[in-house]
Parts: C-alpha cells; sequence; structure tokens
C-alpha cells in the first residue's frame, strides 16, 4: 500500500527530488499576501514528515537535484547549493544557457553542462 507524502496542488509544490540519504526535497510556493509569494526549498525527513527544514530562495529555480546531504539549486544565473539540514554552503555564477546540472563524488563535485561545454565545480566535503 502506498502512502501519499506530498499533495503537489494542494502544497504549491513546483518539483522535487528524492534522490538524497533521507530525505525529500521539494520547492514549494506559499502566499505571503495577496499580491505577494515566497518561495523555498523544503527539506522533508522521510522519518518525520513533520520536521521540514526550509530555505527561502529570491525567485523560483529552474532545476534542483541533490546527492547524498547536497542540493544544489538553479535559478537561471547561479547555483546555490545548500546541505540537507538547510543551511547554505556555497555559491556559484554562471554566464549562459545551462542544459543540465548533475551532482558527483557523493555531492563534493557539480557538473554544470551548457552546449558546448562542461564545467566541474567543487563543492566540498560535507
Amino acid at each position: 500500500k502506498f502512502k501519499n507524502i506530498l499533495k503537489y496542488d494542494e502544497e504549491n509544490i513546483l518539483m522535487a527530488d528524492i534522490k538524497n540519504r533521507q530525505n525529500i526535497i521539494a520547492v514549494k510556493k506559499e502566499e505571503d499576501g495577496i499580491f505577494s509569494s515566497k518561495c523555498f526549498v523544503c527539506i522533508y525527513e522521510f522519518n518525520d514528515l513533520e520536521n521540514v527544514k526550509k530555505y527561502e530562495l529570491e525567485d523560483v529555480p529552474t532545476k534542483i537535484c541533490s546527492l547524498e546531504n547536497i542540493i544544489a539549486i538553479d535559478n537561471r544565473k547561479e547555483i546555490i547549493f545548500i546541505n540537507s539540514s538547510g543551511n547554505f554552503v556555497k555559491k556559484c555564477e554562471y554566464q549562459g544557457v545551462l542544459k543540465d546540472l548533475k551532482l558527483m563524488d557523493e555531492g563534493n563535485t557539480a557538473v554544470l553542462i551548457f552546449r558546448n561545454t562542461a564545467e566541474f565545480v567543487k563543492v566540498g566535503g560535507i
């Protein structure tokens, strides 16, 4: 029997990822008044879905991915790296159109894939 964990429409979830050690990662939009809203990366532990860690974003990201303890968030001009506790780790700016974003080496390295090139970014050991 399956259990509904997140309800995309009811909770305003824009995207999610589960390739993390013990968490479900979701990008959620929350209304902050009549004409404004905030966007968060929400980190849900598999064993404790009520204990949600949040990281506030300035804008809706285009992509998220996670591996081990690292979460990478693409917001069109930079990649923000946070850990599974919701703490900031590193920021990496880029130019051009990012085609894809991958994490490897247990989340210690990110690969930014562009049309004609790929860049490796050292995230750091967590």
